[in-house]
């Protein structure tokens, strides 16, 4: 059985009077309508842990100013552009980091969250974080 990056992120709702499959944080928002992991899936989970890494926020987080609970995917989709890095990137970097990885971590999280049909398989991700590949493509 191939294993999913998804899969790692469900838990089974014992005791609940719905019983069966709960998605949590990392789970590719279309499961909910085919109830299919996919290589889709996998891409889509490893991007939101991607932009964890880059923001330092959770997948789901509390935000400062109005204190309601946010999806990182929904925050940091306006922020995913080079002139709004300072506003992505975990502060406590202190914008030391090299700006050519970031942008490359960055453009992978954004394809990885975006449209299922436009997501790449795991080995184009592993190449292009590698340096291997120009692109998602």
């Amino acid at each position: 059985m191939n294993k999913k990056v998804d899969m790692v992120f469900m838990v089974y709702n014992i005791g609940s009077k719905h019983s069966g499959f709960i998605s949590t944080r990392y789970v590719d928002p279309e499961y909910a309508l085919t109830h299919q992991l996919t290589e889709q899936s996998d891409a889509y989970s490893y991007g939101v842990m991607l932009l964890e890494l880059i923001t330092g926020h959770e997948a789901i987080f509390r935000t400062l100013l109005s204190m309601v609970m946010v999806k990182l995917v929904g925050w940091a989709r306006p922020l995913m552009n080079p002139q709004r890095y300072g506003q992505l990137v975990d502060s406590r970097l202190n914008s030391n980091y090299d700006v050519n990885e970031m942008t490359r971590m960055v453009n992978c999280a954004a394809v990885c969250v975006g449209p299922s049909q436009l997501r790449p398989r795991m080995s184009k991700i592993v190449q292009f974080l590698q340096g291997r590949l120009n692109n998602l493509n």
